[in-house]
């Protein structure tokens, strides 16, 4: 090191410390930055698709993942910290390197084949162990990027080094850019092993680029003549005196650091349980909680920031508001973001204005990270815990109000506490008042009634919107409705799982019992006729009814059974409140499997349902991911294998790829049956699951659309694939009035390896 060094302080270099500390210094930090966020962004979502299959595509896998991507930043930006303050700069250099160099062993990433299958209930623990085996490592190393080089950069003698903060928008733009090209650009063009094996070959031009920054940084200091020696200098070197940090200020960084991190994972919960979970969905919330940083972490921004803060309960108000009248919409979905989006504003603001001087940059960015794992670990793995339904997004975003300067901060005029206490006492009475007079039958308990409530608590909060504790009181507003809102269903039973939250309910005319699965419902019983007199058998209702598609498949395969001389064996991947169990008969065999062993729990309590009790009583539920439990079945051992899994509203992709497809033909007889279910609210899996059966040879496919005469929960229209090699079968199924033939158009096939979900998406919109 010291003969390369003398080597380039050579006159003849012309590497004086006006040309180290300048435009050279700038572009090459700049770059690095830029390339390491790029790195940092691009794998997160590579890996948890990685990951997603294994664990039945739920969408706790992202929010856990996120959870560990948070940990491991915030032990970069530790080893970062230590780097800079324990270390002379250049040991701090060849340590680094030497941890680059020692990463390289690790790549390219992947799922580790020791952990090959989550054990059942385990797998919080399961999905930890194969992010730190498959991917710690190196996210680790790229992690401690950001806070490192900008302590690096401050040390340089460039004429910005005593505000280094602005490099955190050049690795803000690259983390930006990496998330919106992985959906649009990487995961549509590239396979995983192509991902894995290109973020290898750049890890490796990140780690030189890095090593330079650090060579460069050594020899402007020395080249100014100044001496380097100790890292924790570099505020004043930078001609800056600043006191230390206090545990208030520390404590405050936290704070403002969790609450969008929480409702970053929260929000994404919230949204992939209804859609899907898939990079096109991650990364929404994520590139918006990064624009947040690019747009408020500076000096000066380009618009007036009050308008912001006036907006934000407004957006709170409208979103809870819409949860609650039309949840799963994709109205309420755009006004979740929006309300994240500008919680998230504000808070990133305030954080912003409390930084210290550069001399505690990087204990900044420690307790700052700190704070974005303190708000992870809440709503990845605390909330589902505490909360029986998804609610924590909520939650946190009602709490960011007070990041609203006055209400806790302290750059506004004080909060008038007589406003707020007289507030809480009025929207008090007025809770206690409607319910009272609801309750004691002075006033209707509809949504009609509760409309009216909305609105005139609605036209008050807009009178009162412009001071800090007004603006707090609209958010207050927003908690009474909620507590008053007349419930629409019955609650029975709740619970929430690994695999999102699961209710039972009864409508409140008493007729049906519901299973809901997030916002979407997975089967339907009818417990009563309407003059209230009970149903002594189940029956079959929702997607399931008599003279469905699924109902057909069992009738058809049970005649192809009976001709080729034996009873009928299905099975059944997907088993919500077990509807299908009604359709078999004495003698036959069925196989049903499930994911989720909540699942299983409710449908086979007597209480809660009676068809797999009464129609299957005894018969065993196989725990566990289909691709891994069918996968164990006896080869040509079904007649009919009915694929029905569903997250809420979203079908794992992993279940409809070409390997899972093969699976399933071998796993069903040469004349046998496939029956996919795929309706959906916003996916059209259609043209992929054509292109991807195309892709087999014999195998064909026919959709089927069916449109009954709706009967409230008793029938329910549903879109099923059939897919066969019988041709004969195939034909059969093809005559029927509401079966149709299936185009793949330009999508792709898919594979474990590539998928596109959202071609899906737009094809959704534009049917």
């Amino acid at each position: 090191m010291d003969s390369l060094t003398a080597l380039l302080r050579r006159p003849r270099l012309g590497l004086t410390a006006q040309t180290l500390s300048g435009p050279l210094a700038l572009a090459l930090f700049t770059g690095t930055l830029f390339l390491s966020a790029l790195m940092l962004f691009s794998v997160q979502p590579m890996f948890a698709k990685m990951a997603l299959p294994k664990l039945g595509g739920s969408p706790a896998v992202w929010a856990v993942s996120m959870c560990f991507f948070q940990a491991a930043l915030l032990a970069g930006y530790c080893y970062a910290h230590g780097l800079v303050r324990w270390l002379m700069p250049r040991d701090a250099v060849w340590v680094h390197g030497a941890v680059l160099a020692a990463t390289c062993v690790a790549l390219p990433i992947g799922l580790p084949s020791s952990l090959s299958e989550p054990p059942v209930g385990q797998s919080y623990v399961w999905l930890i162990g194969v992010l730190a085996l498959g991917v710690g490592l190196p996210f680790f190393a790229v992690a401690a990027t950001a806070p490192l080089l900008q302590a690096w950069f401050a040390r340089t003698g460039h004429k910005d080094a005593a505000d280094p903060y602005f490099l955190y928008g050049a690795s803000n733009l690259g983390s930006l850019m990496a998330l919106l090209s992985y959906p649009l650009v990487i995961e549509p063009n590239l396979g995983l092993s192509a991902q894995s094996a290109l973020w290898g070959v750049g890890f490796v031009a990140l780690a030189v680029l890095i090593v330079g920054c650090g060579v460069l940084m050594i020899l402007a200091a020395q080249a100014s003549s100044s001496t380097v020696s100790h890292a924790c200098d570099a505020g004043t070197e930078a001609g800056v005196e600043a006191p230390a940090p206090t545990w208030s200020d520390r404590l405050t960084w936290i704070a403002l650091a969790a609450l969008p991190s929480g409702m970053m994972v929260g929000i994404t919960t919230y949204i992939t349980t209804d859609i899907a979970s898939a990079p096109f969905i991650w990364v929404i919330p994520l590139a918006l909680f990064l624009v947040t940083f690019i747009l408020v972490f500076k000096e000066t921004m380009i618009f007036d920031f009050s308008h912001i803060q006036r907006a934000m309960p407004v957006s709170i108000v409208v979103f809870v508001l819409a949860s609650i009248a039309v949840p799963g919409a994709g109205s309420t979905l755009l006004a979740a973001l929006a309300a994240f989006l500008l919680a998230s504003l504000v808070c990133h603001r305030e954080l912003y204005l409390a930084r210290p001087a550069a001399i505690h940059l990087t204990e900044f960015y420690i307790w700052m990270s700190a704070g974005g794992v303190v708000g992870g670990i809440f709503a990845a793995l605390v909330a589902p815990q505490i909360f029986s339904i998804a609610i924590e997004y909520t939650f946190l975003l009602l709490l960011s109000m007070l990041a609203v300067p006055g209400v806790v901060m302290y750059r506004a005029d004080r909060l008038d506490r007589v406003w707020v206490a007289g507030a809480v006492v009025v929207f008090v009475a007025l809770v206690f008042g409607y319910k009272s007079l609801v309750g004691a039958g002075f006033l209707p308990g509809t949504l009609a009634m509760f409309s009216i409530f909305v609105l005139c608590l609605g036209a008050v909060c807009w009178a009162i919107r412009h001071r800090p504790e007004q603006r707090l009181i609209m958010v207050l507003a927003v908690v009474a409705c909620v507590l008053v809102k007349p419930g629409q269903n019955l609650d029975v039973f709740i619970e929430r799982s690994f695999f999102g939250t699961v209710r039972v309910a009864e409508t409140p005319d008493g007729q049906h019992r519901l299973m809901l699965h997030g916002t979407t419902m997975h089967g339907a019983e009818r417990i009563r006729t309407k003059d209230g007199t009970p149903v002594a058998q189940p029956a079959p209702g929702t997607y399931y009814h008599i003279g469905s598609a699924m109902q057909r498949s069992v009738v058809v395969m049970r005649e192809e059974a009976n001709a080729a001389g034996h009873a009928l064996r299905t099975g059944v991947v997907g088993l919500g409140s077990g509807s299908l169990a009604c359709y078999s008969q004495p003698g036959e065999t069925w196989r049903m499997f499930e994911l989720d062993p909540l699942v299983a729990r409710v449908a086979q309590d007597e209480k809660l349902f009676r068809f797999m009790p009464r129609c299957l009583p005894g018969n065993e539920v196989v725990i566990g991911d289909a691709r891994l439990t069918v996968g164990r079945e006896p080869s040509r051992s079904m007649d009919l294998l009915v694929i029905d899994a569903f997250s809420s509203d979203s079908i794992p992709a992993h279940l409809i790829t070409r390997e899972a497809l093969e699976l399933y033909l071998s796993k069903v007889t040469e004349g046998g049956l496939i029956v996919v279910h795929i309706s959906n609210r916003h996916l059209d899996l259609g043209p992929a699951l054509a292109a991807t059966a195309a892709t087999i040879p014999g195998l064909r496919a026919v959709d089927v659309m069916t449109w009954p005469p709706k009967v409230r929960f008793d029938n329910q229209a549903a879109r099923v694939v059939f897919m066969t090699k019988n041709t004969a079968l195939a034909d059969r199924i093809a005559a029927w009035p509401d079966a149709r033939p299936m185009a793949a158009g330009h999508n792709e096939p898919w594979t474990d390896d590539y998928s596109d979900l959202l071609s899906a998406l737009l094809n959704k919109l534009r049917s």
